[in-house]
C-alpha cells in the first residue's frame, strides 16, 4: 500500500520474557530506512507518546518493552510506511513483511499470531479505527434520520467483519473491538452537527449551529465504563459527552453562554455522574489541554475544585508543574530563549528572531495530531512568505533520522531545530510542551503574544488572523 501503514505485532505469552514485557523482533526485506519505531501512549492527562526504536541490521530488529495490563495499541512506523496493533503484557512476535509490497505481506509467527495476523487483515483491508471514523464523518452530509441509519449499517458491517474474520480470537479482545468500534461511532456522532452545519452552509467554518442538527446527541447513552480508560476512542468520547450535551440544550434554549460557564456545567456533571477514575482522567485532561487558553484565575479555581474531589490524584503534581509554567509564558511574558541548530548545522538563538513574529511549535512525528496539523501549517507559512514571520519547530524526536525524514516528508520547511533529550529536555519542561501539539505566537519585541490562546494550524484562518494583528 502506498500510503503509511507498516507491519505489526500484537498479543502473545511467553515465558522467556517478563509478564509485563513486549517483545518484537523479525525481518524487513526491502526496508525503506535504517530503523524500526514503535510509538504508543499510555493513559494520562498529559498526552505522551512513548518511541521504541531499533536499528535495522541487514533487515533484521528486536525490541522489548513494558506495557500496562490489557491492551495497549501501537504504531509502527519504517521510513513512509506505518501501521498500528495492539499487544498484550507479555507478547512475544516475530513479524517478516516485504516493504515494497507493504501490507499484503505482513506475517506473524509465534504465540498470539491469531490476532497479530487478525490485524494485518484489518490493516489491508481497512477495518481499523481510523479508517471507520472517516468513513463514518462522510455520512454527515445526509439529513439526520439517512445519516443514523447509514451509521447502523457502517457499525453492523464492522461487527460482521470481527464475526466473519475473527474465529480463533480471545473473546476478550473480541469484546474489546466491538466496544472500540461502538465507542468510534459515539465519538462520530458528537462530530455531526459541526460536520453537518458546514456541510449545509458550505463552509468549513460554521460559527453557529443549529438546534436541529444538536438532535443526534439524544441518541448517544451514557456509557461509562472505567475499564475502558486506556482506550483511545473511549477517551475521546469522555471527552465530547457532556460538552456536547450543554452545547445541545443552549442551542434548543437559545441560550449563549461564556465558555468558563460551560465548563462549569461540564465538570460538575462529571463529579456527579462519571464512574470515579474516568471522571478523574477526563476533567484533569480537559484542564491540562486548555491550560494555555484559560485565564489564570480560572485555572486556579478550576484546580481547587479538581482538588477537593481528588485530594490524592496522581495528577495533581502535573497540574501544579503546568500551572507553575502557565505563569511564566502568560500573555506579555519575556519569551524563554533557547538555542537552535538546524538540520544544515546552522547556530542561532530564539531571541536572535526579534524583530520578527515567530510562531513556535513543539511536535514529533510520532504525534497524529502534529502530522495532522503539517499540511495546514504549510498554507499559514505560504500566507506570510516575504513578511517578517518566523515558524519556528521544535522537535521532540529523539531519532535524528526519523526527525529529518519527517521534514523532508510533510514539507516543514520552518526554522527547525530537535531536542536530543525529547520530552525530558529542559526546554519542554520550561514551555510545559509535553502535550503536544503545542503552539507559542511572540510578538516582535520578544515576548508571549497577548492573545487568549494561539490557534493551531488546522484553524488557519484563525492563525493567520492572529499573526496578522501581530504585524500591525
Amino acid at each position: 500500500m502506498k500510503q503509511t501503514i507498516l507491519p505489526f505485532l500484537l498479543v502473545i505469552f511467553s515465558a522467556a520474557t517478563a509478564k509485563d514485557n513486549v517483545s518484537i523482533h523479525g525481518h524487513i526485506q526491502n526496508q525503506l530506512a535504517d530503523s524500526i519505531v514503535v510509538s504508543y501512549s499510555l493513559t494520562s492527562i498529559k498526552y505522551e507518546p512513548i518511541g521504541q526504536s531499533s536499528r535495522l541490521v541487514n533487515g533484521d530488529f528486536r525490541l522489548s518493552f513494558s506495557v500496562p495490563d490489557g491492551y495497549t495499541n501501537l504504531t509502527i512506523t519504517n521510513g513512509g510506511e506505518q501501521t498500528e496493533i495492539y499487544v498484550q503484557p507479555g507478547a512475544d512476535l516475530t513479524l517478516t513483511v516485504d516493504a515494497g509490497n507493504f501490507d499484503s505481506t505482513i506475517h506473524y509467527e509465534g504465540t498470539g499470531n491469531e490476532i497479530a495476523n487478525f490485524m494485518a487483515k484489518c490493516v489491508l483491508e481497512k477495518h481499523v479505527g481510523h479508517y471507520v471514523n472517516q468513513r463514518a464523518q462522510m455520512l454527515a452530509n445526509k439529513d439526520l434520520e439517512p445519516y443514523k441509519v447509514a451509521l447502523k449499517e457502517l457499525q453492523e458491517s464492522e461487527s460482521a467483519f470481527i464475526e466473519k474474520n475473527g474465529n480463533s480470537l480471545p473473546p476478550s479482545f473480541k469484546e474489546y473491538l466491538n466496544k472500540s468500534n461502538q465507542y468510534n461511532i459515539y465519538y462520530t456522532m458528537h462530530m455531526y452537527p459541526h460536520r453537518r452545519e458546514e456541510s449545509q452552509k458550505k463552509s468549513s467554518n460554521a460559527k453557529s449551529i443549529s438546534a436541529e442538527n444538536y438532535a443526534v446527541i439524544d441518541d448517544i447513552p451514557a456509557s461509562f465504563d472505567d475499564k475502558y480508560l486506556n482506550m483511545s476512542e473511549y477517551q475521546a468520547y469522555l471527552k465530547n459527552f457532556y460538552m456536547m450535551r450543554v452545547l445541545a440544550e443552549n442551542a434548543r434554549n437559545d441560550v449563549k453562554i461564556e465558555v468558563s460557564a460551560i465548563m462549569d456545567t461540564v465538570f460538575a456533571r462529571a463529579y456527579r455522574e462519571m464512574p470515579p477514575l474516568s471522571a478523574e482522567y477526563f476533567v484533569g485532561n480537559r484542564m491540562y489541554n486548555s491550560m494555555q487558553r484559560t485565564p489564570i484565575g480560572e485555572i486556579l479555581r478550576e484546580y481547587d475544585g479538581y482538588k477537593k474531589h481528588f485530594p490524592k490524584s496522581k495528577n495533581l503534581p502535573i497540574l501544579e508543574k503546568a500551572i507553575d509554567g502557565r505563569r511564566l509564558i502568560g500573555a506579555g511574558k519575556p519569551e524563554i530563549d533557547f538555542d537552535i541548530t538546524t538540520p544544515e548545522g546552522r547556530k542561532m538563538k530564539l531571541s536572535d528572531l526579534k524583530g520578527k513574529v515567530v510562531y513556535l511549535d513543539f511536535w514529533s512525528r510520532g504525534c497524529v495530531p502534529c502530522i495532522n496539523e503539517m499540511k495546514d501549517a504549510k498554507k499559514v507559512r505560504d500566507h506570510f512568505k516575504d513578511k517578517p514571520v518566523a515558524f519556528v519547530y521544535v522537535s521532540e524526536d529523539e531519532n535524528d533520522s526519523v526527525w529529518r525524514m519527517a521534514i523532508k516528508q510533510f514539507e516543514i520547511d520552518g526554522i527547525n531545530t530537535r531536542l536530543d533529550k525529547g520530552k525530558t529536555s529542559e526546554l519542554v519542561q520550561k514551555y510545559e510542551a509535553g502535550s503536544i501539539p503545542c503552539h507559542f505566537l511572540i510578538d516582535r519585541e520578544g515576548k508571549f503574544a497577548k492573545v487568549e490562546y494561539v490557534e493551531s494550524p488546522s484553524e488557519k484562518e484563525k492563525l493567520i488572523g492572529q499573526i496578522k494583528k501581530l504585524l500591525e
